[in-house]
């Protein structure tokens, strides 16, 4: 009896060090959230020159030259180097005001707005190096975006239009994790996407700043 109470102590011993070497370990798997800003090239000329050939008269096209930008992400840790990550994108709207005057003389006004939003993966790659530099980054992948418009025009009467395109194209990027607890980091990144809505003369430069969780 005292062999099998030995034998029975020394395995509960081996469980409850084995236990704590793993609630030690870091977590492969982690998700995250990130918000940011993006500038936004202005196209309202391009917009009153399209206005003023169908209608003749004259317009004044005013917007917006930045949008914030939401990301919801997931993620696994390969090793300490490599990681793989699945997100979620999506922008606020780039709005234009529009205020025109038909060659008929007819007052019209009208808006326009249109967003982003879709799916990106990315492969992360950080120095092999420690004392600090393992929590660099560079992030390279891909993305599939969808730009969603409409447009609205008041005049003699209401015109509407929406439209919706998508594509993939290419993204990359730098950033930097700094650590708030064993779990819990904040991570502040940059990012290239270019050929937004599969259209090549479409891209994005974002900042970001957001929380990593392990789970």
């Amino acid at each position: 009896m005292k062999k099998i109470i030995f034998t029975l102590v020394a395995l509960l011993s081996f469980f409850q060090q084995a236990v704590a070497v793993e609630s030690n370990k870091d977590s492969a798997w982690y998700g995250g959230v990130d918000v940011g800003y993006s500038r936004v090239e202005s196209s309202a000329q391009e917009t009153a020159n399209v206005l003023v050939n169908i209608f003749g008269g004259a317009v004044t096209v005013l917007q917006n030259t930045g949008v914030p930008v939401g990301r919801l992400f997931a993620g696994y840790a390969i090793n300490q180097t490599y990681a793989l990550e699945l997100g979620y994108l999506r922008t606020g709207d780039v709005t234009q005001n529009i205020a025109g005057v038909s060659g008929g003389l007819v007052p019209y006004t009208g808006n326009a707005n249109a967003s982003v939003s879709g799916l990106e993966f990315s492969a992360l790659i950080r120095p092999v190096i420690t004392n600090g530099w393992e929590r660099f980054f560079i992030r390279a992948g891909g993305h599939n975006f969808d730009i969603s418009t409409n447009v609205t025009l008041t005049g003699i009467g209401t015109a509407s239009a929406k439209t919706s395109i998508s594509g993939s194209g290419l993204l990359i990027g730098i950033g930097y994790d700094t650590p708030i607890s064993h779990s819990l980091s904040c991570r502040s990144a940059y990012t290239h996407y270019d050929k937004i809505g599969g259209d090549s003369s479409s891209y994005a430069n974002i900042f970001t700043v957001g929380l990593v969780a392990k789970f």
